[in-house]
């Protein structure tokens, strides 16, 4: 019979090391090799003026401190599949419900943000969205509608984007 994860409540079949290819993260070895790409700026900084360096991490570190306050606030839960997702805050696990460089003005509000695991955020980036995203995207555009911080989005009306969205029943 095969071993089974690790993984609290998972039933699936061992992968590696003791957990499922679905909880692989949830080891400590890879969780400690995670942890390190929390911390900085996303972007190859060698390449860069040193003016460009600056600005890369000033907004990583302002990027932390914000996913920082996200995490300390919230169940350590994916927003879209109920996935536990541990105690060190990786930077994948921060989703912005409306994409940031859509939404520039929205980049800091808590409202935006979903903790989600890698497996949903990779769902969501390549736009593949399941229903329960709908749900999220759809009631995030109408606290933000409600709440006067998001009128029209470039050449796209609210309502029209109402439509697209559409709330599942």
């Amino acid at each position: 019979m095969a071993k089974k994860c690790s993984y609290s409540g998972c039933t699936d079949n061992v992968w590696g090391k003791g957990f499922c290819r679905y909880h692989q993260w949830c080891r400590d070895d890879i969780q400690k090799k995670m942890k390190d790409k929390y911390i900085g700026p996303r972007t190859p900084i060698q390449r860069t003026s040193p003016q460009k360096k600056s600005e890369i991490i000033a907004q990583a570190t302002e990027d932390n401190a914000f996913f920082l306050s996200v995490w300390n606030s919230r169940n350590h839960t994916c927003a879209y599949c109920n996935t536990k997702l541990g105690d060190i805050p990786l930077k994948y696990f921060f989703d912005h419900i409306l994409e940031k460089s859509s939404f520039e003005s929205l980049r800091y509000e808590t409202e935006n943000i979903a903790l989600a695991c890698f497996t949903c955020h990779q769902v969501k980036t390549s736009k593949k969205y399941t229903d329960i995203m709908r749900v999220i995207i759809y009631r995030t555009v109408l606290f933000f509608i409600e709440n006067e911080k998001l009128v029209q989005i470039g050449n796209i009306n609210i309502d029209r984007l109402k439509d697209w969205i559409k709330e599942p029943t």
